[in-house]
């Protein structure tokens, strides 16, 4: 079953998102009656992509674990 079809609008601000590098959680903040999968395929049929939020390095624990390696 098909969702609510999305706006010009909609499709507007999900282009200008996509301008603004910002990454999908950002994106599900603006759109809260839109699902991940609902953006990701409007995104796709715009020809537009969305990160995911950028991952961290503990550097510490890094350390730890290949020091005795």
């Amino acid at each position: 079953m098909a969702g609510i079809p999305w706006s010009e609008k909609e499709r507007e601000v999900l282009k200008k998102l996509a301008e603004a590098h910002c990454i999908i959680d950002d994106v599900l903040r603006v759109f809260p009656s839109r699902s991940r999968a609902s953006i990701f395929s409007q995104a796709s049929v715009l020809g537009i992509s969305f990160a995911g939020p950028e991952s961290e390095i503990n550097m510490d624990e890094f350390k730890k674990l290949v020091r005795g390696k």
